[in-house]
């Protein structure tokens, strides 16, 4: 995924069909009637982890770069 930014952004809101681990590791409760889907912020991936996570961000020349790792699931970003 990328986002052309001026800045860093290190949070990613996340939603899927099914719930997942928010950014403080506890299973996400929102879930969006307009989109369908459970939605929260990303953690960072720890070791071990399998949930959906951001493994790493960066910025190059103004756009941002965000490697989300999601397995199975179907992602997408909300904006």
């Amino acid at each position: 995924l990328t986002f052309p930014t001026k800045k860093l952004v290190l949070l990613f809101c996340y939603g899927q069909p099914t719930p997942f681990l928010d950014i403080l590791y506890r299973p996400t409760t929102y879930f969006s009637s307009t989109n369908h889907d459970y939605e929260g912020l990303l953690p960072a991936c720890l070791p071990k982890f399998t949930g959906p996570c951001v493994k790493s961000v960066s910025l190059v020349k103004g756009t941002e770069k965000a490697v989300i790792l999601s397995g199975a699931a179907d992602p997408h970003i909300m904006t």
